[in-house]
């Protein structure tokens, strides 16, 4: 079976948010996600993995709702970006009560938690699960595998991504003596996509709202970090690699001239770096 990969924008929590949780006999204030005070921009939050530098949010917000010692639901937050087919849509349910209400707004904070995962409004239907009404801005689920890798994809989250460099320098003299100084080695990749159909390329072509990689590009952008995780494939959350993209613009290629539309295809590439 033919692996799809998928890519995680860092969400960098700047504060903790709190929300609003009502079950038919209890309710309760309750912090879903905790303020990163990591430095720089490394810091944060992947959607569904932890790795060295963030922590998963899905199962943050999962364990603090059930872990509240005065709500009595167990919570699953899970995410549909397993298959092909894919959504990027979160659900967010509970088992053990009848059903539940969030108010995203407890804080100022909740909005733009809302918002990230793909919600519109509070969940107050009554229901015992509720679905995102768009994609998740910070998840991209392409339609193709990458293109024109340098080497295999890692096995492990702590694996080889790339090309390995370093700042190593090496002079001679006019004698011939030589002197070898060296720094810090790094791992340097190149994230090629080609044949990426329209609808997951472009906003302006979407069909579901957010599942361009034009959305989750301008997040990273919007916050600073232009941070991601790679997953090789994306039906298994515990193998990712944390990068940062060296590209300042958003400029994709039509594979054919003058070919628009969701289904028009498109090449897009940027070099990033992997933090060893």
């Amino acid at each position: 079976m033919a692996k799809y990969p998928k890519l995680e924008a860092i969400y960098a929590a700047l504060a903790d948010v709190t929300l609003l949780v009502r079950e038919t006999t209890a309710s309760a204030t309750v912090t879903v996600v905790v303020a990163d005070t990591t430095s720089g921009a490394w810091g944060g939050y992947f959607l569904t993995n932890s790795t060295t530098t963030a922590s998963a949010l899905l199962r943050a917000i999962q364990s603090a709702l059930t872990d509240n010692a005065t709500l009595s639901g167990r919570y699953s937050v899970t995410v549909d970006d397993d298959t092909l087919a894919g959504t990027g849509k979160v659900t967010i349910g509970v088992s053990g009560v009848t059903s539940f209400s969030l108010v995203w707004s407890a804080t100022s904070q909740g909005g733009i938690l809302r918002s990230a995962l793909g919600f519109s409004t509070d969940l107050n239907a009554g229901s015992a699960s509720y679905t995102g009404a768009y994609s998740s801005r910070y998840v991209w689920l392409p339609n193709v595998g990458r293109t024109a890798q340098e080497g295999p994809d890692p096995l492990t989250s702590s694996g080889t991504l790339g090309l390995e460099d370093s700042d190593l320098i090496v002079t001679q003299s006019s004698s011939g003596s030589s002197k070898v100084i060296t720094f810090n080695r790094r791992q340097e990749a190149r994230m090629a996509w080609r044949n990426v159909l329209g609808l997951k390329m472009q906003r302006e072509n979407e069909a579901v709202t957010n599942e361009s990689l034009q959305t989750m590009w301008e997040v990273m952008q919007d916050d600073g970090t232009m941070t991601f995780a790679y997953y090789p494939d994306r039906s298994v959350d515990t193998v990712s690699v944390a990068l940062v993209a060296m590209a300042k613009r958003f400029e994709p290629a039509a594979e054919v001239d003058s070919w628009s539309g969701a289904q028009s295809l498109w090449q897009f590439s940027w070099n990033c770096l992997k933090k060893v």
